[in-house]
């Protein structure tokens, strides 16, 4: 599943960015033509195909002492019931096209401890405030994940929309009361093709997106800055944000061809771990992450351990941070550690895996730290 999901995640960056050369403007009324403009109206609908898939969703999560499992199905009515229609402008030409497509029924079953909370369906258009309607309309069924309870009655739900036979899409998240009413719902796509998925904390207390922490009686905390890469609760209260800091950008010539261009910031830190009240509790330099189809960070949260453990796989070391005080570190180069030939067998060590691109790590704890790695190649498509 998490392969499934970081595919989603990661077409996010390609289609925001290909978003901004959209001249489609959906929904709106038809400003006045000029004499010179051209009105062409296509009346010719597109029905989509009957589409026999359904998915279904089964999560569990722990909040304390407690347990919620949400039972999730999404299926299509067929009945191309649903109507939109966009314009497009190119130069002197208006367009004005609609199309038609399928109606989706989302039915989520919340449980708490064996004992049902709710049972409710929702619909396409209930989804509409998400992002652009066509993508809800035309999207896959694909079921929502619970992915927490907050203590203050927030359950909390991820959701990707997905063109069908496509690899573009959106992740979402939204919220509901615990008697499954819509509290909320927002687009993970502002954080340009962030790969972090929306989490709970473990108290309930808070939950964390890719933009911003929310918690209760409303406290919201922005930490959105152009380009994050990851944010990721590491503690009750503290939790990381990592950077991709551009300094410069624009347009240059190269070859007699025009091409867009980007230096990166290799001088300021881009790590930034954050309190949850909004203070700043330590920041590095940290440049290991990459870009497949989005952000993806080799990063390992090890509670045990104390750790927060970051792999650059470029420079060779890896970034040890104490959970505890996040001010206190090590770097450690990987030439420091003994490389071995296969993974170690259940014992006494602690094996984590952390994946770099074409390859993973992994790492083996033992009473005075770490001792020994392995490599072993890897690829997300196969995996």
């Amino acid at each position: 599943m998490k392969t499934s999901w970081l595919l989603i995640v990661a077409v996010i960056l390609v289609w925001s960015c290909q978003k901004n050369k959209n001249t489609t403007q959906e929904k709106l009324k038809v400003a006045p033509v000029s004499t010179a403009s051209k009105l062409i109206i296509d009346t010719t609908y597109s029905i989509h195909e009957i589409i026999q898939d359904r998915d279904e969703q089964i999560s569990k999560v722990r909040i304390g002492n407690t347990v919620y499992q949400s039972t999730a199905r999404t299926y299509s009515l067929n009945d191309s019931a649903l109507l939109h229609t966009s314009i497009d402008t190119i130069e002197d030409v208006i367009n004005v096209r609609r199309e038609r497509a399928h109606s989706y029924v989302y039915s989520v079953k919340l449980s708490q401890d064996g004992k049902v909370v709710y049972d409710k369906k929702y619909t396409r258009p209930e989804f509409y405030s998400l992002l652009k309607e066509d993508l809800v309309m035309r999207s896959a069924p694909l079921a929502p994940q619970l992915r927490g309870v907050t203590n203050d009655g927030r359950v909390v739900f991820e959701l990707a929309f997905v063109y069908p036979e496509s690899d573009v899409g959106m992740m979402t998240f939204f919220t509901t009361d615990l008697k499954g009413n819509l509290l909320q719902m927002e687009s993970l796509s502002t954080s340009e093709g962030c790969y972090s998925s929306v989490a709970v904390s473990k108290s309930g207390k808070y939950f964390i997106t890719c933009t911003t922490l929310y918690g209760p009686n409303g406290y919201e905390f922005s930490f959105q800055k152009p380009n994050i890469v990851h944010a990721e609760f590491l503690t009750d209260t503290s939790f990381v944000a990592i950077y991709d800091i551009i300094s410069k950008s624009g347009k240059r010539i190269e070859n007699g061809v025009q091409e867009y261009y980007e230096e990166r910031d290799s001088i300021s830190d881009n790590l930034i771990i954050y309190h949850v009240n909004g203070k700043k509790l330590a920041s590095y330099k940290y440049h290991g992450y990459f870009q497949e189809l989005g952000y993806t960070v080799p990063i390992a949260i090890i509670p045990e351990k104390n750790k927060l453990i970051l792999i650059d796989d470029g420079k060779q070391n890896m970034l040890s941070i104490s959970l505890a005080s996040p001010s206190k570190f090590e770097e450690i180069k990987l030439s420091s550690l003994k490389r071995l030939n296969k993974r170690l067998e259940k014992g006494q060590n602690f094996e984590h895996e952390l994946y770099v691109l074409g390859k993973k790590y992994f790492i083996y704890f033992f009473p005075e730290g770490i001792k020994y790695y392995v490599t072993e190649q890897y690829s997300e498509y196969e995996g």
